[in-house]
């Protein structure tokens, strides 16, 4: 056997000791590749950042002076935070009679919980005047999917214009992405 010969052979040998070496450097090159994954994953959403959303709907009030608005929520891989939430008739400068309740839940309030409106629970905030804006310290005040911002109207006259709307910024939810990987 030439040194040629022999240079390529043992460079080739598949005994189990370079079968094992191999299949550890297969798993080492996964663990490489999943951190690089990661690391491109992190580089995108600095990038991005987050984002600002507006949020509002308005309606009328029905005979018995309710009404539920649904601001919309965050997607599933994404999360909320509400920096800012204003109730008001639909002309801002004009008070109305009633209060306001702000709602963080899967599902809008119920006629049962209209009825009841300061029990409900998933509540969030009162508003004791309409209209009124408040404003919300980071992480005070966070939304995850499927939650929703509900905005129910009691004690106002029966088809005054009311009307919700605020800032929430939006973020990546890690915990929820990763859920939405596998």
């Amino acid at each position: 056997m030439s040194d040629l010969e022999a240079g390529i052979g043992g460079g080739l040998e598949l005994g189990p000791i370079s079968l094992k070496a191999i299949i550890d450097l297969q798993g080492s090159m996964a663990s490489v590749e999943k951190a690089f994954s990661e690391w491109k994953q992190q580089e995108a959403d600095y990038e991005y950042g987050t984002t600002d959303q507006a949020v509002g709907a308005n309606g009328a009030a029905n005979a018995n002076g309710f009404l539920v608005l649904d601001l919309g929520g965050p997607s599933q891989e994404f999360f909320w935070e509400i920096r800012q939430l204003v109730v008001s008739n639909i002309v801002p400068t004009t008070s109305v009679t009633g209060t306001a309740y702000a709602y963080t839940a899967a599902s809008p309030p119920s006629v049962n919980d209209i009825a009841v409106a300061p029990t409900i629970s998933n509540l969030t905030d009162i508003f004791a005047t309409v209209p009124l804006p408040h404003f919300y310290s980071t992480r005070q005040f966070v939304l995850h999917a499927p939650e929703h911002l509900y905005v129910l109207f009691a004690g106002a006259a029966n088809g005054a214009l009311l009307g919700a709307s605020g800032t929430a910024i939006q973020s990546v939810d890690r915990r929820r992405r990763s859920i939405i990987e596998l």
